[in-house]
Protein backbone atom coordinates (compact mmCIF):
# COMPACT_ATOMS: atom_id res chain seq x y z
CA UNK A 1 0.00 0.00 0.00
CA UNK A 2 0.96 3.68 -0.38
CA UNK A 3 2.12 4.05 3.20
CA UNK A 4 5.15 4.57 5.42
CA UNK A 5 6.51 1.16 6.42
CA UNK A 6 7.59 0.66 10.01
CA UNK A 7 10.85 -1.21 10.60
CA UNK A 8 10.67 -3.06 13.94
CA UNK A 9 14.25 -2.06 14.50
CA UNK A 10 17.00 -2.88 16.89
CA UNK A 11 18.46 0.17 18.69
CA UNK A 12 21.41 -0.41 16.36
CA UNK A 13 19.39 -0.37 13.14
CA UNK A 14 19.86 -3.53 11.08
CA UNK A 15 21.09 -5.49 14.11
CA UNK A 16 21.21 -9.21 13.42
CA UNK A 17 20.45 -8.76 9.73
CA UNK A 18 23.02 -11.36 8.70
CA UNK A 19 21.74 -14.26 10.79
CA UNK A 20 18.00 -13.98 11.53
CA UNK A 21 14.84 -13.79 9.45
CA UNK A 22 12.68 -11.47 11.52
CA UNK A 23 10.75 -8.44 10.26
CA UNK A 24 13.64 -5.97 10.21
CA UNK A 25 15.96 -8.45 8.57
CA UNK A 26 13.40 -9.22 5.85
CA UNK A 27 13.14 -5.52 5.04
CA UNK A 28 16.93 -5.27 4.73
CA UNK A 29 16.97 -8.26 2.37
CA UNK A 30 14.26 -7.07 -0.01
CA UNK A 31 15.38 -3.42 0.18
CA UNK A 32 19.18 -3.84 0.12
CA UNK A 33 19.80 -0.07 0.07
CA UNK A 34 18.73 -0.07 3.74
CA UNK A 35 22.12 -1.55 4.60
CA UNK A 36 23.65 1.91 4.26
CA UNK A 37 21.77 2.94 7.40
CA UNK A 38 23.78 0.87 9.85
CA UNK A 39 27.00 2.29 8.42
CA UNK A 40 26.01 5.91 8.98
CA UNK A 41 23.54 5.73 11.92
CA UNK A 42 24.51 5.42 15.56
CA UNK A 43 22.51 3.63 18.25
CA UNK A 44 19.12 5.23 18.63
CA UNK A 45 18.30 7.07 21.83
CA UNK A 46 14.85 6.84 23.41
CA UNK A 47 13.83 10.08 21.68
CA UNK A 48 15.08 9.16 18.21
CA UNK A 49 13.81 7.37 15.11
CA UNK A 50 15.47 6.75 11.75
CA UNK A 51 13.67 7.77 8.55
CA UNK A 52 14.94 6.20 5.31
CA UNK A 53 13.46 7.41 2.05
CA UNK A 54 13.96 6.36 -1.56
CA UNK A 55 14.79 2.66 -1.23
CA UNK A 56 13.83 0.33 -4.08
CA UNK A 57 12.62 -3.23 -3.66
CA UNK A 58 14.64 -5.86 -5.52
CA UNK A 59 13.55 -9.22 -4.12
CA UNK A 60 10.62 -11.43 -3.14
CA UNK A 61 10.63 -13.90 -0.28
CA UNK A 62 8.71 -16.74 1.31
CA UNK A 63 8.77 -17.94 4.90
CA UNK A 64 9.87 -16.30 8.12
CA UNK A 65 12.66 -16.74 10.64
CA UNK A 66 14.79 -19.81 9.96
CA UNK A 67 12.49 -20.71 7.02
CA UNK A 68 13.05 -17.45 5.15
CA UNK A 69 13.96 -18.00 1.49
CA UNK A 70 14.61 -15.81 -1.53
CA UNK A 71 11.78 -16.12 -4.05
CA UNK A 72 13.02 -14.30 -7.12
CA UNK A 73 13.53 -10.81 -8.46
CA UNK A 74 10.90 -8.15 -7.71
CA UNK A 75 10.01 -5.60 -10.38
CA UNK A 76 9.30 -2.60 -8.15
CA UNK A 77 6.31 -0.62 -9.51
CA UNK A 78 7.68 2.51 -7.79
CA UNK A 79 11.12 2.43 -9.44
CA UNK A 80 10.21 4.94 -12.16
CA UNK A 81 8.24 7.26 -9.86
CA UNK A 82 9.73 10.13 -7.87
CA UNK A 83 8.61 12.19 -4.89
CA UNK A 84 9.13 15.93 -4.36
CA UNK A 85 12.84 15.30 -3.60
CA UNK A 86 13.34 13.14 -6.75
CA UNK A 87 13.45 9.89 -4.76
CA UNK A 88 11.61 6.60 -5.12
CA UNK A 89 8.46 7.36 -3.07
CA UNK A 90 9.02 4.76 -0.37
CA UNK A 91 9.64 5.57 3.28
CA UNK A 92 10.87 3.13 5.93
CA UNK A 93 10.78 4.27 9.56
CA UNK A 94 13.05 2.53 12.07
CA UNK A 95 11.83 2.53 15.69
CA UNK A 96 13.07 0.25 18.47
CA UNK A 97 10.76 -0.99 21.20
CA UNK A 98 11.93 -1.71 24.73
CA UNK A 99 13.46 -5.15 25.14
CA UNK A 100 11.85 -7.42 27.76
CA UNK A 101 9.97 -4.47 29.26
CA UNK A 102 8.57 -6.33 32.30
CA UNK A 103 5.34 -4.73 33.49
CA UNK A 104 4.34 -3.35 30.14
CA UNK A 105 1.49 -1.21 31.42
CA UNK A 106 3.69 0.70 33.86
CA UNK A 107 3.88 4.43 33.19
CA UNK A 108 7.61 4.59 32.32
CA UNK A 109 7.30 1.75 29.79
CA UNK A 110 4.12 3.21 28.26
CA UNK A 111 5.63 6.69 27.92
CA UNK A 112 8.89 5.44 26.45
CA UNK A 113 7.34 3.36 23.67
CA UNK A 114 4.51 5.81 23.01
CA UNK A 115 7.01 8.64 22.54
CA UNK A 116 9.20 6.42 20.35
CA UNK A 117 6.26 5.57 18.07
CA UNK A 118 5.09 9.19 17.99
CA UNK A 119 8.53 10.42 16.91
CA UNK A 120 8.81 7.78 14.19
CA UNK A 121 5.29 8.32 12.90
CA UNK A 122 6.03 12.00 12.25
CA UNK A 123 7.75 10.66 9.14
CA UNK A 124 9.82 12.35 6.48
CA UNK A 125 10.03 16.13 6.96
CA UNK A 126 10.57 16.62 3.20
CA UNK A 127 7.18 15.20 2.27
CA UNK A 128 4.34 17.66 1.80
CA UNK A 129 2.52 17.56 5.13
CA UNK A 130 -0.79 17.56 3.28
CA UNK A 131 -0.10 14.05 2.01
CA UNK A 132 -0.20 12.48 5.47
CA UNK A 133 0.65 8.97 4.30
CA UNK A 134 -0.77 6.23 6.53
CA UNK A 135 1.39 4.02 8.73
CA UNK A 136 1.87 0.38 7.69
CA UNK A 137 2.77 -1.60 10.80
CA UNK A 138 2.03 -4.65 12.93
CA UNK A 139 3.35 -6.45 16.00
CA UNK A 140 6.13 -4.00 16.78
CA UNK A 141 8.41 -5.28 19.53
CA UNK A 142 6.34 -8.44 20.05
CA UNK A 143 8.82 -11.04 18.78
CA UNK A 144 12.30 -11.34 20.22
CA UNK A 145 11.68 -8.18 22.28
CA UNK A 146 8.74 -9.92 24.04
CA UNK A 147 6.31 -7.02 23.93
CA UNK A 148 2.59 -7.39 24.55
CA UNK A 149 0.63 -7.30 21.25
CA UNK A 150 -2.40 -5.51 22.67
CA UNK A 151 -0.34 -2.83 24.38
CA UNK A 152 1.81 -2.22 21.31
CA UNK A 153 -1.28 -1.94 19.10
CA UNK A 154 -2.84 0.70 21.35
CA UNK A 155 0.36 2.73 21.62
CA UNK A 156 0.83 2.75 17.84
CA UNK A 157 -2.82 3.70 17.32
CA UNK A 158 -2.42 6.65 19.69
CA UNK A 159 0.86 7.71 18.05
CA UNK A 160 -0.65 7.56 14.56
CA UNK A 161 -3.75 9.46 15.68
CA UNK A 162 -1.72 12.21 17.35
CA UNK A 163 0.22 12.61 14.10
CA UNK A 164 -2.99 12.78 12.08
CA UNK A 165 -2.25 9.57 10.19
CA UNK A 166 -4.32 6.50 9.47
CA UNK A 167 -2.85 3.14 10.46
CA UNK A 168 -2.79 -0.07 8.41
CA UNK A 169 -2.23 -2.85 10.93
CA UNK A 170 -1.22 -6.46 10.18
CA UNK A 171 -2.19 -8.81 13.01
CA UNK A 172 -1.45 -12.09 11.15
CA UNK A 173 -4.47 -13.69 12.86
CA UNK A 174 -2.84 -13.55 16.29
CA UNK A 175 -5.50 -14.65 18.83
CA UNK A 176 -4.36 -11.80 21.10
CA UNK A 177 -6.40 -9.54 18.80
CA UNK A 178 -9.65 -11.51 18.92
CA UNK A 179 -11.49 -8.65 20.64
CA UNK A 180 -9.88 -5.84 18.65
CA UNK A 181 -13.06 -4.95 16.73
CA UNK A 182 -15.19 -4.13 19.80
CA UNK A 183 -12.27 -2.19 21.28
CA UNK A 184 -12.01 -0.12 18.11
CA UNK A 185 -15.77 0.47 18.06
CA UNK A 186 -15.74 1.67 21.66
CA UNK A 187 -12.69 3.94 21.50
CA UNK A 188 -12.86 5.32 17.96
CA UNK A 189 -13.87 8.97 18.19
CA UNK A 190 -12.44 9.40 21.67
CA UNK A 191 -9.44 11.65 22.18
CA UNK A 192 -5.86 10.44 22.43
CA UNK A 193 -5.85 11.76 25.99
CA UNK A 194 -8.91 9.70 26.94
CA UNK A 195 -7.41 6.52 25.50
CA UNK A 196 -4.07 7.20 27.15
CA UNK A 197 -5.74 7.71 30.54
CA UNK A 198 -7.62 4.44 30.12
CA UNK A 199 -4.39 2.56 29.39
CA UNK A 200 -2.70 4.08 32.44
CA UNK A 201 -5.70 3.12 34.60
CA UNK A 202 -5.47 -0.42 33.26
CA UNK A 203 -1.82 -0.53 34.29
CA UNK A 204 -2.66 0.67 37.78
CA UNK A 205 -5.28 -2.04 38.27
CA UNK A 206 -3.87 -4.69 40.57
CA UNK A 207 -4.80 -8.18 39.41
CA UNK A 208 -3.33 -10.74 41.78
CA UNK A 209 -0.86 -13.08 40.11
CA UNK A 210 -1.20 -11.40 36.69
CA UNK A 211 1.84 -9.61 35.27
CA UNK A 212 0.44 -8.95 31.79
CA UNK A 213 -3.34 -8.36 32.05
CA UNK A 214 -5.66 -8.57 29.05
CA UNK A 215 -5.65 -4.88 28.08
CA UNK A 216 -8.47 -5.19 25.55
CA UNK A 217 -10.72 -6.85 28.14
CA UNK A 218 -10.05 -4.05 30.61
CA UNK A 219 -10.64 -1.32 28.01
CA UNK A 220 -13.99 -2.82 27.08
CA UNK A 221 -15.13 -2.58 30.70
CA UNK A 222 -13.79 0.89 31.42
CA UNK A 223 -15.81 4.06 31.47
CA UNK A 224 -14.72 6.88 29.19
CA UNK A 225 -13.42 9.88 31.13
CA UNK A 226 -14.05 13.21 29.46
CA UNK A 227 -10.98 15.35 30.04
Amino acid sequence: PDAMQIDFADAFIGGGVDHTGDQEQILFVIYPELHISYIVCEKMNDNEAIVISGCQRYGNYVGYGSKLKFDGYHDDPLKDKRDCANRVPRHVIGIDALVSPGRQLSLPVILRDLNKAYIGFKGDCLIDKAEKLPISTGKWGCGAFMGNPQTKFMLQWLAASQNGRKMIYYSFDDPAYKSIVPVLKKWTGKTVGQCFSAIIEAGEAKIEGVIHPDLFKILLKQQVHYI
